[in-house]
C-alpha cells in the first residue's frame, strides 16, 4: 500500500507526529501489521472527558543515532496531568511490538537506536476541570531544530463517574489493540473472567500498554452501557 511505503519513508527523516492510542508503532517506524487498515488519522483537535486519563502515542523519528529532546507544552500550563511512558518492544514472529512502557521525565534526552522512539502520552483530566479548548503540544529539538506539533485537546463535559472502570485479562500481544475495548466490555457487561492484578498504577513502571489502554476505554463502556441487550455479549475476548 502506498500510504506505507510513505510511513516508511518518513521514518528515516526528522519527524515528530502523533497517534490514536489504537495505531502502535515499531521501532522503525512501521505502523505494526495487525494495526493496519485505513491510513490514519492525523490527530488535531482530540476529544478528552473528565476525571479520566486519554493516551495519545507520540513518534520521534530520525536517522540511527541521532540526539533528540522530547518537551510537551501546555497552554494554560497544567491545563491537564501529562506524563510521558517510553514504549518498550518485544518481538513477535517477524515483527517488534511495544508490549511495556516506562515512565520517562520531561523533559526527555535520548538517542535514536533505531528509526523511531515511540512514547505513550497520557492525559489526566480533573472531574471540575473547565470545559474548553487547550494547546497539548509535544515539541522535539533534535540536530539543532525545533518540530512542534500542533495539537488542540477538547476538554468536554462528560464526567466518568467515581470508581469506573474493569481489570479484564489482557488480550494477546499480536492482536489489534481494539481488542482491549472487546474485552472491557466482556468482562464489564458480559461477565467474563477478569485479572486478579490489582488496579493500574502509573507510578511503577513498566506498565503493560494493554493494561493502559484497558485502563482508558474501559471508559468508553461505562459511557454506552445502554447497548441493546441483543448485542451486549456478541463479541468474546481472545485471552492467551
Amino acid at each position: 500500500m502506498i500510504w506505507l511505503l510513505i510511513l516508511g519513508v518518513a521514518a528515516c527523516a526528522q519527524d515528530l507526529r502523533v497517534y490514536s492510542e489504537f495505531t502502535r508503532i515499531d521501532p522503525f517506524g512501521n505502523i505494526v501489521r495487525a494495526d493496519r487498515g485505513a491510513p490514519p488519522r492525523e490527530i488535531l483537535s482530540s476529544a478528552v472527558p473528565r476525571n479520566g486519563h486519554s493516551t495519545f502515542r507520540v513518534v520521534v523519528s530520525g536517522p540511527t543515532g541521532t540526539e533528540y529532546s522530547l518537551f510537551a507544552g501546555q497552554n494554560p500550563d497544567d491545563a491537564v496531568g501529562l506524563e510521558m511512558y517510553r514504549e518498550i518492544y518485544v518481538k513477535s514472529a517477524d515483527e517488534w511490538i511495544p508490549d511495556s512502557l516506562e515512565r520517562t521525565e520531561l523533559p526527555f534526552k535520548g538517542r535514536l537506536e533505531h528509526t523511531a522512539q515511540i512514547f505513550l502520552m497520557d492525559l489526566r483530566v480533573e472531574r471540575n476541570a473547565p470545559v474548553r479548548r487547550i494547546k497539548v503540544e509535544p515539541e522535539l529539538l533534535i540536530s539543532g531544530g525545533w518540530i512542534t506539533y500542533p495539537m488542540e485537546v477538547r476538554v468536554i463535559a462528560a464526567v466518568i463517574p467515581p470508581g469506573a472502570g474493569v481489570s479484564p485479562v489482557l488480550p494477546k500481544l499480536a492482536l489489534p489493540p481494539d481488542a482491549n475495548v472487546t474485552a472491557v466490555y466482556s468482562a464489564l457487561l458480559c461477565d467474563t473472567p477478569t485479572s486478579d492484578e490489582p488496579p493500574i498504577s502509573t507510578a511503577t513502571p513498566p506498565m503493560p500498554i494493554p493494561s493502559a489502554s484497558a485502563r482508558n476505554t474501559g471508559i468508553v463502556a461505562i459511557m454506552t452501557a445502554a447497548t441493546p441487550e441483543g448485542t451486549r455479549c456478541s463479541a468474546q475476548n481472545d485471552s492467551p
